[in-house]
């Protein structure tokens, strides 16, 4: 995917310029005059005192730290994602009011329950177990062994490593907290979020109720963990049985997907094997493929010339890259069409193809060239029906300009009903980026909560309108190209050039950092080779770095820009060797 992404993004600003895809960018900038406007045209009312998980129009006036904000968009200020009135994308400073602000109420502490709690049968408080998800026969795991705050739990194969025993100690209220030996951290919900999909992680013990789970014994001898705070129980995503998948709290529903047998482990860790282990389902390896290039255009048939010669793509594409995604469907959902190709004929020519070959599929929508809108929920049914099989496994929405607010909401509505229709699909939204690094830094940083929002005004309108459609369980991919100049503000400097492998790693850093988006949920896509803007090479060494940086963090995706631009498939075959596919 092309992108030109030309701009000056200055920590915590929002005028920066949005990136393209294709031989040249395109520009948008957030309106600041419109913003004052708004604040100008708001009449004087009853301030409200803004509260954590509330809900506020466009337009209304809160107050904030003694200070009055004017709300940019409708919205929800969900609690634990740090959107309040200091971020500028959200509130504008300033606003006039009448009245005495609605003081914010004070919470009535619980109180602490004075009986000694029951134990859980068959549970020894400070014990060390194991958690084997009976529907799969897989174990409650760390991915990769990994000891960082925030890394991912998925299921794998039961090996008796530290990363699949779990401490269980009984806390004074009744709950559990379950820490793993080989981190000496708790598991824990992401952000303290309470809703459906939310990740489950690894973070340091720190006694709150996101590291708190009540253990109930079933009539079969499995466990069901509850998480207080949401009510949710501990849940395998999709009720999948395939290593690396996904751990997180859903509604108490009974079923399989969230029963475990726990069983009395060694109280001395195994250690840890070296070798990382292999990505499954739950990563994937997608190179972006143009669909025109060397398209059979009498057939509508997708072609590649990357391996010197003319060949049908599923025959170009190497054995072991699995997933590719094709790039781009335009135009409004159920009437679609692909550069020019009608999407019954291009579908009919692929799909089964595919199908055949055993490769799986991503369809990619948007792209620079053009723009992709869905006004209901029909039509996107018909979208998806027209390609879907066993072998699609998303759909992303490649936004870089033409879709207004209205389109971006209803783009979060159809993903919303979709997700329960579709429940084996993986909703993506790829946006454009930054990588604003340190002064003097020639490797990523992680700055944590002081981390600058890297995205342009297209990705933080994007993110916005996930924000106000409460959506949850979707995936954002990183345009990590194309950064539009050599400096901090752009990306990670080296030798007086952008350092592209460093500067992908330093943007997904800055986005989980100021987005609070779990790792296993964030994906990214370099460029390959030379970039659009000067100084800005993707090299081998680059994938290496990126390949290695993502496995040891559980990012959700690798993808490239682009199959065809990839001569000889030098970086396809990089990138497989890297991720051990």
């Amino acid at each position: 995917m092309k992108t030109k992404a030309s701009s000056t993004l200055i920590l915590g600003l929002i005028g920066s310029m949005l990136a393209g895809c294709g031989g040249s960018g395109s520009q948008d900038s957030l309106n600041s005059s419109s913003q004052k406007q708004l604040t100008r045209n708001v009449k004087a009312a009853s301030c409200v005192a803004w509260v954590e998980g509330g809900t506020y129009t466009a337009g209304q006036v809160v107050t904030y730290n003694g200070a009055n904000y004017t709300a940019l968009v409708t919205q929800t200020d969900y609690v634990g994602t740090g959107w309040n009135p200091s971020v500028a994308s959200l509130f504008s400073p300033g606003g006039s009011c009448s009245g005495t602000p609605t003081p914010t109420p004070t919470p009535t502490p619980t109180p602490t329950p004075t009986p000694t709690p029951t134990p859980t049968p068959g549970i020894t408080s400070g014990s060390i177990y194991t958690l084997v998800n009976p529907n799969s026969n897989k174990a409650l795991d760390v991915y990769s062994a990994a000891t960082t705050n925030g890394s991912k739990i998925d299921i794998w194969d039961q090996n008796g490593t530290a990363a699949q025993k779990w401490q269980i100690n009984v806390n004074s209220d009744g709950t559990y907290t379950l820490i793993n030996p080989n981190s000496n951290k708790a598991l824990d919900v992401y952000s303290a979020s309470t809703t459906n999909g939310a990740a489950v992680d690894i973070w340091d013990s720190n006694g709150t109720a996101a590291q708190k789970w009540k253990l109930t014994k079933n009539s079969d001898g499995t466990y069901t963990l509850v998480n207080p705070n949401s009510n949710k129980a501990l849940d395998v995503y999709g009720a999948s049985t395939t290593d690396g998948a996904t751990i997180d709290i859903w509604d108490q529903n009974g079923t399989t997907a969230q029963k475990w047998n726990i069983t009395l482990a060694s109280s001395t860790p195994t250690p840890t094997p070296t070798p990382t282990p292999t990505p499954t389902p739950g990563f994937i390896f997608s190179p972006y493929k143009d669909i025109t290039a060397s398209a059979n255009w009498n057939t509508d048939a997708m072609q590649s010339a990357a391996t010197g010669t003319v060949l049908p793509i599923t025959t170009a594409m190497p054995s072991h890259n699995k997933v590719l995604t094709w790039a781009f469907a335009t135009g409004a959902c159920g009437s679609e069409n692909w550069g020019g190709m009608t999407a019954s004929t291009f579908a009919s020519a692929n799909v089964q193809a595919f199908v055949s070959a055993g490769k799986q599929y991503i369809v990619s929508t948007g792209g620079q060239a053009g723009s992709f809108t869905c006004g209901n929920d029909a039509d996107f049914s018909t979208f998806i029906n027209r390609y879907n099989s066993s072998n699609l496994i998303g759909i992303d929405f490649d936004i870089e300009a033409g879709q207004s607010a209205a389109d971006l909401a209803n783009l979060v509505a159809r993903v919303k009903t979709a997700q329960s229709k579709y429940p084996n699909l993986r909703f993506s939204f790829t946006i454009a980026t930054l990588a604003t690094s340190q002064s003097g830094a020639t490797t990523a940083v992680d700055m944590g909560g002081s981390s600058p929002n890297p995205l342009g005004s297209m990705g933080i309108a994007v993110m916005n309108a996930i924000q106000a459609g409460g959506l949850s369980n979707y995936y954002v991919n990183l345009m990590t190209m194309d950064y539009g100049g050599t400096g901090t503000y752009n990306c990670v400097v080296s030798g007086g050039a952008c350092q592209m492998g460093q500067s992908a790693i330093q943007a997904a850093m800055d986005f989980h950092g100021y987005y609070k988006l779990p790792y296993n949920h964030l994906e990214l896509t370099p460029m390959s080779g030379p970039n659009d803007s000067a100084g800005e090479t993707f090299t081998i060494g680059d994938t290496d770095t990126l390949s290695s940086w993502s496995r040891s963090n559980g990012i959700a995706g690798l993808h490239f820009w682009s199959f065809d631009r990839d001569t000889g498939l030098s970086y396809t075959n990089q990138f497989v060797k890297d991720l051990g596919l």
